[in-house]
């Protein structure tokens, strides 16, 4: 087994270990800043859903495109997530941002402008690298409106590699 698949393979068992068994099946999903988006098929397979990855790096964006080519469950736009109105419609059931810069202010406003397309009892999910990343993910998703639900260190043991993967360290789970 390759990293890249060790690291999704964590990735899909955080996802079960902290987002509630009782979740709705046919989910939509946004995830915010995909980037490669590596998680795209874990995450449509999971939650029986389609996804909407949002990036605004072109490669990215076109990489997937051609990855997932004739794939209607999947789609990719290049944009920035502060500007979601004009992005995207409809609530989505699961917000995602893996990995995001949280240290960078448009992160405040990237949550305030997906808590507006947060369903009802809908989730979002932030898992973050650095132990400084989850306090400000926090802050940030409470200003935005959501109620945080987990916030901590990822209990799931890290992937031993030449040297540990820190993919994922920290979890924090909100409801609208």
């Amino acid at each position: 087994m390759n990293i890249r698949d060790m690291i999704e393979g964590r990735y899909l068992h955080t996802l079960e270990h902290y987002v509630s068994k009782k979740q709705d099946k046919n989910q939509r999903i946004i995830n915010l800043g995909c980037g490669p988006c590596y998680e795209a098929e874990t995450l449509v397979d999971l939650f029986n859903g389609s996804l909407i990855g949002l990036d605004i790096d072109k490669n990215s964006i076109n990489a997937l495109r051609r990855k997932f080519k004739g794939r209607d469950d999947y789609k990719f736009i290049k944009g920035d997530a502060k500007d979601l109105r004009i992005l995207v419609e409809g609530n989505f059931g699961i917000v995602v941002a893996r990995h995001p810069d949280v240290n960078n202010d448009d992160w405040e406003k990237i949550f305030r402008e997906g808590y507006k397309f947060t369903r009802r009892g809908g989730t979002v999910i932030v898992t973050c690298y650095l132990p400084k990343e989850p306090e400000i993910a926090k802050k940030n998703m409470e200003h935005a409106g959501y109620n945080i639900k987990v916030c901590e260190e990822n209990v799931l043991p890290l992937i031993k590699a030449p040297l540990p993967i820190w993919s994922d360290s920290y979890v924090i789970i909100g409801k609208k």
